[in-house]
């Protein structure tokens, strides 16, 4: 149960980081609205980025919170934190191909 408390934290965490590197890349890029359809724009992907875990995340938060309430085998408690970590995996991959090519 604390396993799926403690992914659901990540995720809230993720969601917010997101958030704000939006809002940087808002600032860098000085608009205040929108995302443009460039995909090489910074904003374009960090605002990508934020709408996709804003779809996702709370699916998965809602789900954690459901298992978490009932008796539970083990393999419950490994897919959460796969889940959790996949959803981090393709945020750093996604920022490392972004910095280093």
């Amino acid at each position: 149960m604390n396993i799926a408390f403690f992914c659901i934290g990540l995720l809230a965490l993720l969601l917010i980081g997101l958030g704000f590197g939006t809002s940087l890349a808002r600032v860098k890029v000085r608009s205040s609205t929108g995302i443009p359809d460039d995909p090489k724009n910074i904003l374009h992907k960090v605002g990508r980025a934020h709408a996709n875990t804003a779809e996702y995340a709370p699916v998965l938060m809602i789900l954690f919170y459901v298992l978490a309430q009932q008796p539970q085998a083990s393999w419950v408690s490994v897919t959460i934190v796969l889940a959790t970590a996949c959803r981090f995996y393709t945020r750093c991959r996604a920022n490392f191909a972004k910095n280093h090519g």
